[in-house]
């Protein structure tokens, strides 16, 4: 994917979408433990995203890259201007609800955050498969973890970021033969990932100690 997005750059520097779509590669790519360079991966997502809001300001995902951006980078003030600058612009997008809510419960407002994920399936009940990996991230976050493990299954098949979530939620659940079991496929799956460079990538999260602590 990102290698298509630097294509489309080349082709067109002033494309702003592809600059959104490069910022929201090293995003996700942080959020399911695929890279060993984090601080880097942060830089390129922040650049991208600084990269499409000068291009397009007026465009949700401008600012929605920035926001996400700014956010693993834990520049607190500017990720809550961003994303509400970016609903401001798009209040009916799902999509842009759905990561709204993932952002404010980890600025610490639970409650809008819940209201948020919740209307992102009222406006659109056909949500893609990632809105379960979101809502469950937010539920546990909340403390509300048999609903968390439900949205978590609720995804399908499981990247990094699912499995770890997953194995955190069973553990509060005092599932702990499954817990074991998805950190087993988390570490299968990510056989280099250890906790200094997990604790790094998720950093930004108000709750990485209860997480880390629970992953143990």
């Amino acid at each position: 994917g990102r290698e298509l997005c630097d294509r489309a750059i080349a082709i067109d520097p002033s494309f702003a979408r592809g600059q959104v779509y490069r910022s929201f590669s090293y995003t996700v790519g942080i959020l399911t433990s695929e890279s060993e360079n984090v601080g880097e991966w942060r830089r390129q997502a922040l650049y991208s995203a600084e990269q499409a809001v000068a291009l397009d300001a007026g465009d949700a995902w401008s600012h929605w890259a920035m926001a996400e951006a700014a956010y693993i980078n834990r520049q607190y003030d500017r990720c809550r201007t961003e994303i509400t600058l970016a609903l401001a612009l798009n209040p009916n997008d799902a999509d842009l609800l759905s990561i709204y809510g993932f952002i404010k419960v980890g600025l610490g407002d639970i409650e809008e955050a819940l209201r948020s994920i919740d209307s992102a399936i009222e406006r659109n009940p056909a949500v893609p498969t990632w809105h379960n990996w979101l809502r469950g991230a937010v539920l546990y976050q909340a403390g509300r973890y048999d609903e968390a493990i439900r949205s978590l299954e609720a995804y399908g098949q499981p990247n990094a970021s699912i499995l770890r979530w997953r194995a955190a939620t069973l553990v509060k659940l005092g599932r702990i033969g499954e817990a074991q079991a998805a950190m087993k496929a988390l570490l299968a799956m990510r056989p280099n990932l250890d906790a200094a460079t997990l604790r790094d990538a998720l950093g930004y999260l108000p709750i990485i100690e209860d997480l880390m602590a629970t992953l143990r």
